[in-house]
């Protein structure tokens, strides 16, 4: 089959997204496949962002078999992006359809589209005929991300209108797999996240832990979740003198700068390991260092929604998992019996960490847990269900026609 997948992910910068799993074990069962994703980097020599004001720009790579169009949307100045994020949905959205319609090199059967905006752009290239089958990867719930309230309702009209256009829709969680039903798909699945099952159990063998909470990824405070954990810490340290919280990760200078200033205001500075970004290969040897995996997001949008890679691989490397009651990452983990859910507040936080620290018998058992269930969330086995899916789709497409 001839696949286009379709992304506003940079794949060159942002390590360990499903899109590289899809590329590594797609990549060699297709005909052909060509990557187009956007790129968040700027060439400000004199008279590029001029052009790039009016018309994307498109650079072409390729990686063995796979071809790679990197597109710079239409750009505008970022401090414009909260008032006019909208504006800023619709013109990534538009510069993907714009390279693709001039720079495709031949009709494909199928787009896998990341997102809704990538979707939209898909349906647009199904309608000219460059396309064949549209399958949305349903990854998050994006009107949580949107800036204010009238972005957050566009984001959530274009979101309808590109599951209902999709041929197939292809969701990551159990409550996003609900909604899009809800919302009119014509055809819906459910195929999770995963992770690299083996890296992590070499790296991370079964044995004592230190009394370590560890959180990767973004340090944002308004989706990690930090504040909350920092303001538990104090009573954390009650509970378990010797604790300490290695975060690896980065966030923006000023949410980072926040944090820091947060951990000097309650005394906690010198509990904390600041370890800044890491590449991921180095992942799994962090994890190794840590006894209890945070996974802690704010309830509500879009985090209720989301199905973290963090959690499998907390999982994976025989870590408990301490999250939030009432959000996608809880039922995975009370599913596999694995952590702790608890309400995200630091009274809470600080009462299941203190007793996941204290009782090594406790955090054994959940962790051995959590190995165990990580195997059904490997992604080999992810993405041989994914492949299926796209055969199957094509295979009840007629010739020439829709579905």
């Amino acid at each position: 089959m001839r696949v286009l997948l379709l992304t506003l992910l940079d794949y060159r910068r942002e390590p360990n997204q499903r899109i590289h799993h899809f590329v590594r074990s797609l990549g060699p069962q297709c005909r052909s496949l060509v990557v187009a994703y956007a790129t968040a980097s700027v060439d400000r020599r004199p008279g590029r962002l001029a052009r790039r004001a009016v018309q994307p720009a498109v650079t072409s790579w390729t990686d063995g078999p796979v071809q790679f169009l990197e597109v710079a949307p239409i750009w505008f100045p970022r401090r414009w992006g909260r008032a006019l994020g909208s504006l800023r949905d619709r013109l990534d959205s538009a510069s993907l359809f714009s390279v693709l319609r001039r720079h495709l090199e031949e009709p494909v059967d199928v787009c896998v589209a990341v997102g809704p905006f990538a979707t939209l752009a898909a349906i647009r290239l199904r309608e000219q005929g460059v396309a064949g089958a549209v399958v949305y990867e349903d990854i998050d719930y994006e009107p949580g991300f949107a800036a204010h309230g009238q972005h957050a309702r566009d984001r959530a009209r274009q979101e309808a209108a590109a599951v209902r256009g999709a041929d197939l829709v292809i969701s990551v969680g159990w409550r996003l797999s609900a909604l899009r039903r809800q919302q009119g798909a014509r055809r819906q699945v459910w195929i999770p996240n995963g992770v690299e099952v083996e890296r992590f159990r070499a790296v991370c063998p079964e044995g004592p832990r230190p009394p370590v909470l560890i959180y990767t990824g973004n340090l944002d405070r308004n989706h990690s979740g930090l504040a909350q954990l920092l303001a538990a810490l104090p009573g954390i340290r009650k509970a378990s003198p010797e604790v300490r919280l290695i975060l690896v990760g980065r966030g923006q200078a000023a949410e980072e700068a926040a944090l820091r200033r947060q951990a000097a205001r309650l005394g906690v500075e010198t509990l904390i390991e600041w370890a800044g970004f890491q590449p991921y290969s180095s992942v799994p040897q962090w994890l190794h260092r840590g006894g209890v995996g945070l996974a802690a997001f704010p309830p509500g949008p879009p985090r209720e929604h989301a199905f973290p890679l963090k959690a499998l691989e907390y999982m994976a490397a025989g870590l408990p998992v301490l999250t939030t009651a009432g959000s996608e990452t809880a039922s995975l983990v009370e599913q596999a019996e694995c952590g702790l859910a608890v309400a995200h507040e630091p009274a809470a936080l600080a009462t299941a960490a203190g007793a996941l620290l204290a009782d090594a018998d406790l955090c054994a058992r959940l962790g051995q847990n959590g190995r165990r269930a990580s195997q059904d969330y490997d992604w080999k086995r992810i993405m041989d269900r994914e492949a299926e899916a796209l055969r199957e789709l094509l295979a009840q497409r007629p010739p020439g026609g829709v579905l």
